[in-house]
């Protein structure tokens, strides 16, 4: 079984989305973390987060480095 990470947080869900589709498009499994939670109540749990298996987290950092450009 492999350990799932976070690769990042965003305070707005949209952005969380692009990045998910980004790594989708790359064929990384992600799932965003907190998203209801993050509607509810705010920055105050710390934003959404985007987690990916362990395996995958060089080639999803090296996606979002890219994205970051």
């Amino acid at each position: 079984m492999s350990k799932v990470l976070t690769l990042c947080t965003f305070a707005h869900l949209h952005e969380a989305y692009i990045v998910k589709a980004k790594l989708e498009d790359a064929e990384i499994e992600c799932d965003i973390v907190d998203e209801f939670a993050s509607q509810m109540y705010g920055s105050a749990i710390g934003g959404v987060r985007i987690q990916v298996n362990e395996q995958d987290l060089e080639k999803a950092q090296a996606i979002l480095s890219d994205l970051q450009r």
